[in-house]
């Protein structure tokens, strides 16, 4: 989204509102900062789209004040446990309010926005399943049984480097590379998730350009402290081999770049 079209769809909620949503709620009073801005998976930044700030007023008896940019306009809004409703003149924006966090799906449009309590902070968000594996690791991978175009592989070992970066969701990405690669173009890439029969397993992936089959690389929840294998075999039109990497946590990222 443009800024121009983020600030026109915002600015429909200052419209008047056009019915009240009933009731007089009593939970949830009080005024909340906009702290992040999101549209699908891209993040923005508030406060370079609202320089002048947005913020919103949860006042008594269901009526309430939202101001973009230092221009205010009347909401109504009622809360029911957790669920949020906001409504304007313009539609209705859903959202949930919990532990001082507000979130609001902007009328419906997807543009999902997270205020706070003013003065307070943005909660961590939680641990992912697989977070513990994030971070650098260093090892080894060897390769045999290799033939054809990959023959002269075979015997083969290399000190390699790895990252773990968060992913999408619940998944983290990892890198390898070693003397002949680097992490910008690693020898070795794979999405790990959480599995149905094992703790995590790739998604997708490749070593050294050949396509990872789905759960080839399977780890067990020790692997987050002990180090784990991997290990598979690669086959396409040039040839085949069979490799292993071992890997262990290391305290900083190692210089093969």
């Amino acid at each position: 989204m443009k800024k121009g079209l983020l600030k026109g769809i915002l600015s429909l909620v200052l419209c008047l509102c056009l019915t009240a949503c009933g009731g007089a709620p009593e939970e949830g009073l009080g005024s909340y900062v906009c702290v992040r801005a999101e549209s699908g998976e891209t993040e923005l930044d508030p406060q370079a789209l609202f320089p002048g700030g947005l913020s919103l007023e949860l006042g008594s008896g269901g009526k309430g004040l939202l101001t973009l940019d230092g221009e205010t306009g009347a909401v109504r809004w009622s809360l029911d446990g957790e669920a949020l409703r906001l409504e304007t003149g313009k539609g209705l924006s859903k959202g949930s309010l919990r532990a001082g966090v507000l979130t609001l799906d902007l009328l419906g449009t997807g543009l999902e926005l997270t205020f706070t309590a003013e003065g307070a902070p943005l909660p961590s968000p939680e641990p992912g399943p697989l977070d513990s594996l994030q971070g650098s690791w260093q090892g080894w991978w060897e390769f045999s049984e290799a033939g054809a175009r990959y023959s002269e592989l075979g015997g083969q070992g290399r000190v390699c480097y790895a990252e773990i970066l968060p992913g999408e969701g619940e998944s983290v990405r990892l890198l390898l590379w070693d003397a002949d690669s680097s992490r910008e173009e690693p020898a070795a890439w794979a999405e790990l998730r959480p599995g149905e029969e094992v703790w995590a397993e790739n998604t997708a992936g490749a070593v050294l350009g050949i396509e990872l089959p789905q759960g080839q690389w399977q780890l067990d929840r020790e692997a987050a402290e002990k180090g784990f294998v991997l290990s598979g075999r690669c086959e396409d039109a040039k040839g085949a081999f069979t490799y292993s990497i071992r890997l262990e946590r290391a305290e900083e990222p190692e210089g093969l770049e």
